[in-house]
């Protein structure tokens, strides 16, 4: 298979050239995990073509615009969505070439059989890798929302790649190791993999098929990789399946993505080897992977070391700029290591990702203790001022959690026009929990008290997420104008209108709106949405955006702010705040 990978990598290169790509020509990659899906990443590499990868279950308004954005000469996708593809180039008045990896009349081996010059495999020796500069070719061109939630691509260039690739190198192993990969095209962690994999000497196990949580259990079960990097969310559905899996195969778990709860360590910890080492993983695309060392035999919860000679880190005040040094004091995490160069195309907001004398700040606040170890707090976006207060939800969410029936919660700011913003906490209950309309009462009279205690909160409303077995849900929670006066016919309008809004989006299968009290505005709207099978919703797939122009498009709604809630099964549910 190494063989083949090189001969069809070496083809398809010249197979590009061929057809009058040069080096800065994007070329777009979005695909499964099928034997081909690869290849143009290893092409691009050889003759200096920026790789952009497409989700392969974006939908033509999507796809428009990461091809808006990138431009790309060349674009591989599935046949299923050519017809997407070929819409969105036309309307955007662009000369993309469309390749399919499945049959049509563009596939991937008709484009090999069009423009391969035939050259034998002996010949191979004789291929010259395009001559371009590194330091001003880009090798990726990466989605993120970053910090904002705005749609942008990362821009990297082949130095910065290669530092990361030499980093790789550092835990080489000393025979090949297999590796499961479960990251589609356009991760981060797909592309690290095509070169990182390399120089550890890992191979990767990887499936076409839907990544549903038994067809996983049997791959680990029959192949038996040595490391995994996937979200906590994987191992939760994983210990709570009724088929078993084999968890003893692993030497090395990265954890990424978001923080894995305390007993859920335990659990994973408990089935796994002794001497299993579990990375929990601080990465950015932005960044190009990691932007922390790893510290696995560090305190409990710690996201890992700074690396001064490879990735400098500093801690900033987030609303000072004031550099933090002394210990346990929260700040945004910023860095000089590995990264991009520019948000592609988006001069303003490369602007405002980095400070005055050019660290990065990536969002997310940490704090360090005194042996130099760092914990996660939460993303900047998700923590809001209250007047002249700075209000982190998590402190929020840390006394509500005290309560018998919480099982989980997630505090996020309601736009509000006097007080900037206010807290709102959507509360899970825990399983068999049982509760009248009284004892509801009583726990929001409860929660109240303990929240209201907090500097930052006003007043405050409760609300139970619904927790079906047989689905994941996302959910969104909408607050009305202020005046909007709603009687019981507008309530039912409103639901109508927004399920038809919401059903809009891809991924989403079923939604049902109900009108939720409030106390001051009449009434709200959540949404309980059921997600696609096999469409995982994590933070980065549920484009917050949009989500927001959907629920904008209501006349009712003045403002709209979407963030991810923790959830048990899927990571993290949209709850969208509106005023």
């Amino acid at each position: 298979m190494k063989s083949s990978v090189k001969s069809r990598s070496i083809q398809l290169a010249r197979c590009l050239t061929n057809a009058g790509l040069k080096p800065g020509d994007v070329v777009a990659v979005s695909g499964v995990n099928h034997l081909n899906a690869h290849i143009p990443f290893y092409a691009g590499y050889l003759n200096g073509l920026p790789i952009t990868g497409i989700d392969p279950f974006y939908v033509y308004e999507e796809v428009k615009v990461v091809l808006n954005i990138t431009k790309p000469k060349l674009a591989f996708c599935e046949a299923s969505k050519l017809a997407d593809y070929e819409r969105a180039a036309r309307d955007l008045g662009l000369d993309t070439r469309i390749v399919t990896f499945g049959a049509s009349d563009r596939s991937y081996a008709d484009f090999v059989k069009t423009y391969d010059d035939h050259a034998p495999e002996t010949e191979f020796s004789c291929f010259r890798v395009a001559n371009f500069d590194t330091e001003k070719v880009y090798a990726w061109l990466i989605s993120t929302s970053g910090t904002t939630g705005m749609p942008k691509v990362a821009a990297i260039k082949h130095s910065e790649v290669l530092k990361v690739v030499k980093l790789g190198a550092l835990v080489k192993q000393k025979e090949r190791v297999p590796v499961l990969n479960l990251s589609s095209t356009h991760w981060i962690t797909t592309y690290m993999s095509t070169l990182c994999n390399i120089a550890s000497a890992q191979h990767n196990v990887q499936t076409s098929s839907p990544h549903t949580v038994e067809h996983i259990i049997d791959i680990i079960n029959k192949y038996k990789p040595a490391m995994l990097t996937s979200s906590p969310l994987l191992f939760v559905n994983i210990l709570r399946h009724e088929k078993y899996c084999d968890l003893t195969c692993f030497s090395r778990i990265v954890i990424s993505g978001f923080h894995m709860k305390p007993e859920i360590f335990k659990q994973l910890k408990a089935r796994m080897r002794p001497d299993t080492i579990i990375w929990n993983l601080l990465a950015q695309t932005e960044c190009v992977g990691s932007i922390l060392m790893p510290a696995p035999h560090g305190p409990p919860g710690n996201c890992g070391q700074e690396l001064p000679s490879v990735i400098p880190v500093q801690l900033r005040d987030p609303q000072t700029g004031e550099v933090i040094t002394e210990p346990n004091r929260t700040g945004e995490l910023c860095t000089k290591g590995p990264r991009f160069t520019e948000y592609y195309n988006n001069p303003e907001a490369t602007a405002a990702a980095f400070t005055p004398d050019g660290w990065y700040k990536t969002g997310d606040l940490l704090y360090r203790d005194e042996e130099g170890f760092f914990f996660y707090v939460e993303r900047m976006t998700s923590s809001f001022r209250y007047r002249n207060y700075f209000v982190t939800p998590l402190e929020l969410e840390l006394l509500i959690q005290e309560h018998p029936g919480v099982l989980d919660v997630c505090v996020v700011g309601v736009p509000h026009p006097e007080d900037g913003k206010q807290a709102v906490a959507c509360v899970q209950t825990r399983p068999g929990f049982t509760l009248t309309e009284q004892e509801v009462k009583d726990i929001v009279a409860e929660l109240e008290l303990l929240i209201q205690e907090h500097p930052g909160v006003l007043d405050v409303c409760v609300v139970g997420v619904p927790h079906p077995e047989d689905g994941k849900q996302a959910v969104a929670c909408v607050q009305t104008r202020p005046g909007f006066t709603l009687t019981e016919q507008d309530v039912k309008d409103i639901v109508a209108e927004l399920e038809l809004l919401i059903q809009e989006h891809p991924g989403v299968l079923d939604v049902c709106v109900v009108g939720m009290p409030h106390p001051e505005d009449g009434k709200q709207a959540v949404a309980c949405v059921q997600t696609r099978p096999g469409f995982t919703l994590t933070e980065q797939e549920v484009t917050p955006l949009e989500l927001e122009l959907l629920i904008q498009e209501h006349p009712g709604v003045l403002d709209v702010c979407v963030v991810g809630v923790p959830h048990p099964e899927d990571g993290k549910q949209a709850v969208a705040s509106h005023l």
